[in-house]
């Protein structure tokens, strides 16, 4: 155990560390994977999966900073989708991609994501129409509008708005309900749907 420690210890000063006081420590691996972010003032060192913050003196294991952007996610992270967007969770923390910066950020968990959210990708929206009786593509388009605009009456589900415009709990039976109209919608229009 003491040649462990004093293993630590010698890889922590390579990269200027002298001390370190934390709850929980897994050590580092390797120096890829190291990042380091200042925020508010706070400097943090992300390495292993593991937060840390420099406290003066010593670096202490925290929970990750919300707002922080990384180039890059943990090697280990999961795929949580919540309400059609994809969260990536790793080690107690939830990230998402942000357009503007290019970058993933660290986030707070979505409300209720601890009893609802998934690790399955939604199913595709995509559904392919084949015309077998020769219509024109301007009738295939009012075709689909057509089914598209039943689907959605009929269902209470609109695929146009966020979460099908229904509350999450009720969107997958609803998102199906609109998928099965509009797919019968299009074959009584004599389409093959798949």
């Amino acid at each position: 155990m003491q040649e462990r420690i004093n293993t630590l210890t010698a890889a922590f000063r390579t990269i200027g560390i002298t001390s370190i006081t934390a709850t929980r420590f897994t050590g580092p691996r390797a120096s890829t994977g190291n990042f380091a972010a200042l925020t508010d003032g706070e400097r943090y060192w992300l390495h292993g999966g593991n937060w840390y913050r420099w406290g003066g003196r010593d670096w202490v294991v925290v929970g990750a900073p919300i707002g922080v952007f990384l180039p890059s996610l943990p090697p280990y992270f999961t795929t949580v989708w919540w309400n059609g967007s994809p969260y990536y969770y790793a080690n107690d923390t939830y990230y998402v991609w942000n357009n503007a910066e290019h970058q993933y950020q660290v986030v707070a968990p979505p409300e209720g994501m601890d009893s609802a959210g998934t690790t399955q990708a939604p199913a595709s929206d995509q559904l392919f129409e084949y015309p077998n009786k020769g219509q024109s593509p301007e009738q295939q388009e009012n075709d689909r509008y057509e089914c598209h605009r039943v689907a959605v009456q009929q269902s209470g589900f609109d695929p146009t708005k966020a979460g099908g415009g229904v509350a999450p709990e009720v969107a997958v039976a609803k998102r199906n309900d609109y998928f099965n109209t509009r797919v019968a919608c299009l074959e009584s229009r004599g389409y093959s749907v798949r």
